[in-house]
């Protein structure tokens, strides 16, 4: 599964006639249904587009490029929903992805990693745990696909309870024999329960906290019984607490279509809430102590000095000119900056102050 290192290694190749191909395959799709799918012929009409205005001096190098893309299409069969393809020189990378990106994509000269980006933006890594009082799954979803599985059982059957909970209870008058009740030790063996279901929450409470340390991950989705849920909510540290983006009605034998299915509105929802708290800070930024740019040119100019922290961009359908926010997110990336792309309404508070903006390391 890509990452974004994987992509800024593709940045520091010097080749500058690479083939970058984002193709929605997903055969769930009408247009993919035929014997000759859409994909595949909106694909050829790519490549013939790109070289009809070649320059002889490309030929060569193109036509070895085009041989190996057609030569892994040609054996191709879709089994994910999209599929990006860079071949380079010295390289070839092929992606599967479980979710549909927004349009086909196709360019020859600099890498297109705009594209790319924007998925790796707007899928970012989850920690799901699915919980009741006997077990809890613990899977990381990314790129809307489940990577990751580990599972951990409470241990409250481990013990003899079943011969405890009618045992004989002495009473203290002489001679008044022995008496089978229920009383106290059903009292105590229910305590008893509780004591081990909250030390099964405290357990995946540290789990999830070792993993969230480990894989680096900040955004936590929870599931399963709501009511174990909530309990394992408030045994996580205040600091992970406030990771937790939702608490959903996701049954405990949900398989990984249906956890992506019910988790990726609320993902979805959260990352938009997000990008418009972002846009705002750093558009108050721009107009107050000067750490942050609106608009290409103020942007370019920080680009220049090396002080551009975050580029932020609309995508999609919001962009008038793809190929200057390509070029922007290029830069920044090569200068150990970062690049989000926003939507909705965050999109239309850009567009309203200059079309772009970024965060800035510092002032001058």
């Amino acid at each position: 599964m890509i990452n974004l290192n994987d992509v800024k290694t593709l940045l520091n190749s010097e080749d500058k006639q690479v083939i970058s191909v984002y193709l929605r395959i997903d055969p769930a799709l009408r247009e993919n249904q035929a014997d000759n799918p859409a994909w595949r012929i909106w694909l050829k009409n790519a490549v013939r587009d790109a070289e009809r205005d070649m320059r002889d001096s490309k030929r060569e190098i193109w036509e070895d490029r085009k041989e190996r893309l057609y030569t892994y299409i040609d054996n191709y069969t879709p089994s994910a929903k999209s599929l990006i393809i860079f071949i380079g020189q010295s390289f070839e990378q092929i992606h599967e992805l479980p979710i549909l990106i927004s349009e086909n994509a196709f360019n020859y000269g600099e890498i297109q990693i705009a594209p790319m980006l924007w998925l790796l933006d707007e899928y970012k890594p989850y920690l799901i745990t699915l919980i009741d009082t006997e077990k809890a799954q613990l899977m990381t979803m990314y790129l809307g696909n489940v990577t990751s599985r580990s599972e951990l059982e409470s241990d409250r059957f481990a013990y003899d309870f079943g011969e405890k909970t009618l045992m004989p209870r002495q009473t203290s008058v002489a001679n008044a024999g022995t008496q089978v009740t229920q009383g106290s030790n059903r009292d105590r063996f229910e305590d008893t329960m509780d004591e081990h279901i909250d030390h099964f929450y405290r357990n995946v409470a540290a789990e999830i906290e070792t993993v969230l340390k480990r894989d680096k991950l900040k955004r936590i989705i929870l599931g399963g019984s709501e009511q174990s849920a909530h309990a394992l909510k408030d045994m996580l540290s205040n600091n992970w607490q406030e990771k937790i983006i939702a608490v959903l009605p996701i049954p405990m034998d949900s398989n990984d279509s249906e956890i992506s299915k019910r988790v990726l509105p609320s993902a979805l929802d959260y990352e938009r809430q997000k990008e418009v708290t972002l846009v705002d800070d750093v558009i108050g930024l721009a107009k107050s102590d000067g750490r942050g740019a609106l608009g290409q040119g103020a942007i370019e100019e920080a680009l220049t000095q090396q002080r551009v922290e975050l580029l932020i961009a609309p995508w999609e359908q919001e962009l008038d000119n793809k190929a200057i926010v390509e070029h922007l997110a290029h830069k920044t990336l090569q200068n150990g900056g970062e690049v989000e792309f926003v939507h909705g309404e965050a999109a239309q508070l850009l567009i309203d102050e200059g079309g772009m903006a970024a965060k800035l390391y510092y002032t001058i």
